[in-house]
């Protein structure tokens, strides 16, 4: 399994993907609602949803990877991206958050041109979500993120990018706040 057809897969998904945004909530971010895998989440402030119908990508989604959610800071080019992907399917098949991440990192050139770890966290939320979490920086100071945690049969990986570390912190935490949907939510 390549990560990268994997990624460029699971974007082209987004067309088909359904989900439902509410207005600014209390703090004024975004409220995302999905459904499908039965959460909520606020985006910091700065962030709007992105209409995935909106991007021009052509494949055809599957039931095992498809994107969840995009959100973009302004008219920059930094976001989340969060796609599903389903456990133990795929060569070789995924089963957990730690295989995701280690099969991220293996898609990563060594040497000066790749990226740079510089921390990885493993923790459970007050609403019983585990989350794994690698920061990285890319070459020319871009900060970057992987949060993962478990669904039911899929794992939801956001990947976050930020200029700022500060920006990287408010979209990693906000995902890690994601909050269980109930009939009020």
């Amino acid at each position: 399994m390549q990560l990268n057809s994997r990624c460029r897969s699971l974007l082209v998904a987004a067309i088909y993907c359904a989900f439902a945004f509410s207005g600014r909530g209390d703090s004024g971010g975004e409220v995302v609602r999905n459904t499908r895998f039965n959460f909520t989440l606020r985006l910091p402030v700065g962030l709007h949803s992105v209409d995935m119908s909106s991007l021009n990508i052509h494949a055809n989604p599957t039931s095992d990877e498809f994107l969840v959610m995009t959100a973009r800071q302004g008219n920059q080019p930094f976001g989340i991206v969060t796609l599903a992907e389903r456990l133990n399917v795929g060569r070789p098949p995924m089963s957990n958050a730690e295989d995701f991440l280690r099969k991220l990192q293996n898609t990563w050139r060594s040497g000066q041109t790749g990226p740079v770890v510089v921390g990885k966290t493993h923790g459970t939320s007050p609403e019983g979500f585990t989350f794994d979490e690698l920061d990285y920086r890319l070459p020319g100071g871009e900060f970057d993120a992987a949060v993962v945690t478990r669904v039911g049969d899929y794992l939801l990986a956001s990947r976050c990018n930020a200029k700022t570390e500060a920006d990287l912190k408010a979209m990693t935490e906000s995902i890690k706040a994601m909050r269980k949907m109930n009939g009020g939510d």
